[in-house]
């Protein structure tokens, strides 16, 4: 049996619970055997109307303070956990999916001398991503790229407080640096796109920016010019070295591209095979120079 909110109910109600938590009965109610009851509540000092409980009452419970895992692997893959749930939605930006897998002392940032009244947690982060949706959404923008520094970090800063909001967006300035032009040229163009210095020091850029990537050849419905665009972003993500983000944007193109799949030489007819096959031989280099 699961009592939500246990510490805002009123007195009255925490004292017949009491006598429910610890003996199983409430009035002529007994709560059948192989019951377990469990209760959630914030922290007294998070909000106005909560009281702190009675010890009596708060011994009879084992507590736990529960932080969802973030849900990326060491290969950066969302295998689960928020980032499984935050990528269902819709609405979380894969930067800050990755931006927090990077860094998870920003994820769930537990301040126990409740110097600060907003932190970052699971929730909150999820607050901010999707108060950013809904300004993109009313705006009418495609990409958070079209949106200020400035107001992003007001939107976030809501949400998570002012230090996380800051680090959070200084890490989105530095992928302003490949800007949209740049992507459109990655796209088309990979061996002349422009590189960024500060994406080789830190793989998290990497990853954001394949997202971002293959979300714009996604919307290439010709399977072969789609194809190409694909190619590129191989082609462009090998130009850093990191084979480790090279061998994960593999397994996130055959997951998205069904012809990416199945691909072998026995399918040399179908559209876009020449951008696969070219692409496959950037990995198998890349994996010749690892030594793999």
């Amino acid at each position: 049996m699961f009592l939500d909110e246990l510490n805002k109910a009123d007195d009255y109600l925490l004292r017949k619970l009491n006598q429910f938590v610890q003996k199983g009965r409430l009035n002529d109610y007994v709560l059948p055997s192989n019951w377990i009851i469990v209760a959630a509540g914030n922290r007294p000092q998070d909000r106005v109307d909560i009281a702190a409980m009675d010890t009596s009452f708060v011994q009879r419970f084992r507590i736990v303070n529960y932080v969802p895992e973030i849900g990326v692997d060491p290969k950066g893959n969302i295998v689960s956990g928020w980032a499984k749930y935050a990528e269902k939605t819709g609405q979380v930006l894969p930067e800050l999916i990755y931006y927090l897998a990077a860094d998870t002392e920003q994820f769930h940032y537990l301040d126990t001398e409740k110097e600060i009244g907003i932190y970052p947690t699971p929730r909150s982060w999820t607050d901010g991503a999707r108060s950013l949706f809904s300004e993109m959404e009313r705006r009418g923008y495609k990409s958070w790229r079209e949106i200020p520094s400035r107001k992003l970090q007001s939107i976030f800063h809501d949400a998570v407080g002012t230090a996380a909001a800051a680090k959070f967006v200084e890490y989105l300035d530095i992928l302003r640096e490949l800007t949209d032009e740049d992507m459109n040229i990655v796209l088309t163009d990979s061996d002349r796109a422009k590189k960024v210095a500060k994406f080789e020091k830190n793989k998290r850029y990497l990853y954001a920016i394949s997202h971002s990537l293959l979300k714009k050849a996604e919307k290439d419905t010709d399977v072969t010019e789609r194809d190409e665009k694909v190619y590129h972003v191989i082609n462009y993500i090998a130009r850093y070295g990191q084979f480790e983000i090279l061998t994960w944007l593999i397994s996130m193109i055959r997951s998205k591209f069904p012809e990416w799949k199945t691909f072998d030489t026995t399918n040399a007819k179908t559209p876009g095979y020449q951008w696969r096959d070219k692409g496959m031989k950037i990995v198998s280099d890349s994996r010749k120079k690892a030594g793999i």
